[in-house]
């Protein structure tokens, strides 16, 4: 067998670059357009022949961004994961790291590479032919720990090309994994807490979703790469790790919605109490302003009318309003003279 190219992926938590690490957009074009135009590398540096290579995934979105390194070599020789380590350690200092994937490609028959492949994924000789996926001349080991291609094709040296970007693709479907991990148990939080908190993270999500994650990122174009993707993706069950992300939007979506249903009606009850506390104070006002205008005259007035009505005509004819004011109803024909009558002489003939 022969060991063309080798490496090992870590991820990176709160990783601050050094002065002389410069980020650069990412030239290869095989990631559909959100992804290529979000993604950007930084060339670490090379240590005994061991280039290290940083590679910036979602740098727009500010809940998603990752960060994985991918340590390669090209040579006879696999990699190991301890001088993997010792290289990175150089680049990135204390850093935190996490081992998430391993990638090798090699040239050979199956028959004689399927043990060395296995011992680099597994560090042991378990896997069989069955284990492989045949694509040509390609034949793909995709396991828990990375991915593995043997390449059969005779006279035809590898691409290094090729290999770097099944690395690639590889750190960008841990990136996947890693954000969507993440994504499930905030969203399960968020469910828990305030309104506000579900409708924040409600927001942040969707638009990571609705923008960065595809089913398919590799465009369909590059076959070979989208094979290596679907590969990496059905083995470590991406996809059911998005649906289940997608589920639980919708479920907090329901309960947003219900949250602002209570509170839209608790507003609705609220202005109701103030309208019927300002009608209230509106009454009073106009009530005050009846009595306001009753004086100590007013009622003397009334009292004595009151008085003279019980004498004159008895209490139960001023209940049903019989009385009338003498003083009111007096006929002005006492006061005046009736006119006298001439008498005209009678004339004798």
């Amino acid at each position: 067998m022969t060991i063309d190219y080798s490496a090992h992926i870590y991820e990176l938590t709160d990783w601050s670059p050094r002065k002389k690490d410069v980020l650069l957009p990412f030239s290869d074009k095989y990631f559909r357009q959100p992804l290529n135009s979000s993604t950007n590398i930084c060339v670490l540096g090379e240590l005994n022949g061991v280039l290290g290579t940083a590679y910036l995934f979602f740098s727009t979105d500010g809940v998603a961004r990752r960060v994985m390194v991918v340590i390669s070599r090209e040579s006879t020789e696999p990699l190991s994961e301890s001088d993997a380590r010792g290289v990175i350690g150089q680049f990135v200092g204390p850093t935190k790291k996490e081992p998430v994937s391993r990638v090798l490609w090699t040239c050979g028959s199956l028959e004689n590479s399927q043990q060395e492949v296995s011992v680099f994924l597994r560090d042991s000789r378990s896997l069989i032919a069955a284990d492989f996926l045949q694509h040509g001349r390609l034949y793909l080991a995709s396991d828990a720990k990375g991915i593995a291609v043997i390449d059969s094709t005779e006279s035809i040296p590898t691409q290094k090309e090729r290999a770097q970007r099944l690395a690639v693709l590889t750190a960008m479907a841990f990136a996947y994994q890693s954000v969507l991990d993440d994504a499930i148990d905030l969203l399960a939080e968020a469910g828990r807490k305030s309104s506000s908190v579900a409708e924040e993270q409600l927001r942040e999500w969707s638009q990571f979703m609705s923008s960065f994650y595809f089913h398919e990122p590799i465009k369909l174009s590059t076959i070979e790469l989208a094979r290596f993707y679907g590969a990496v993706r059905d083995r470590h069950n991406i996809s059911n790790l998005a649906q289940e992300v997608t589920d639980q939007l919708k479920l907090l979506a329901d309960i947003v919605r219900l949250d602002r249903s209570e509170l839209q009606a608790n507003r609705e009850k609220a202005i109701q109490r103030r309208i019927g506390i300002c009608g209230l104070l509106l009454a009073f006002v106009g009530a005050a302003l009846t009595f306001s205008q009753v004086t100590p005259k007013t009622l003397s007035e009334a009292f004595a009318q009151w008085g003279e009505c019980r004498r004159t005509v008895g209490v139960l004819n001023c209940v049903f309003g019989e009385y009338k004011d003498s003083s009111k109803t007096s006929t002005p024909a006492a006061s005046q003279k009736s006119p006298a009558v001439v008498k005209k002489p009678l004339i004798r003939q």
